[in-house]
């Protein structure tokens, strides 16, 4: 669902713990499905590509993401 902001310290800790502040593009996005967004809903998020292009994985549980994965503000 989210695409949650890899500058947060939580997304961080959580997801990316060699997260290098020096280098935030060499960091890969933290995508999640709409299953596993739901603690996450608070978090800062960015936006994202269409899912339904492919390539794009849940990073909690590993789901391969689709358009029904895709997060809006209307959805919030």
């Amino acid at each position: 669902m989210p695409r949650l902001d890899i500058s947060d310290i939580v997304v961080v800790w959580a997801f990316r713990p060699n997260h290098d502040e020096n280098d935030p593009e060499s960091t890969p996005p933290v995508d999640l499905c709409a299953e596993c967004a739901g603690a996450w809903l608070d978090t800062a998020m960015v936006t994202h590509p269409p899912y339904d292009d492919g390539g794009y994985y849940c990073a909690e549980c590993g789901a391969e993401l689709t358009s029904d994965d895709d997060w809006n503000e209307e959805v919030r």
